[in-house]
């Protein structure tokens, strides 16, 4: 089980927009977090690879975004649910 991070090009909106769409359409709910239009976390049985392959990343040329592979150690502060799923996604591991 790992945790990514997802950070869309701010600057490319069609291509985030459509990686987003993307993202959304091939994960679970449960196995995404929204933190911004262009930061998201995933958790899967998956690799960072995996990650790019699902969301067309590498067979896009107009896909632009890159995978974070999170290693499980969080801080700061923010909204409840964002800390609950990580915690979750964290306890699958």
């Amino acid at each position: 089980m790992g945790s990514f991070a997802v950070l869309l090009h701010e600057d490319k909106k069609a291509s985030s927009a459509n990686v987003r769409k993307r993202l959304e359409g091939v994960f679970p709910e449960s196995d995404y977090y929204k933190f911004s239009d262009h930061v998201y976390l995933v958790t899967g049985v998956l690799l960072t690879t995996d990650v790019m392959e699902k969301l067309k990343i590498t067979e896009d040329e107009d896909a632009y975004a890159a995978v974070l592979s999170l290693n499980g150690s969080f801080a700061g502060r923010s909204w409840s649910e964002l800390w609950e799923w990580l915690r979750e996604a964290d306890a699958r591991r």
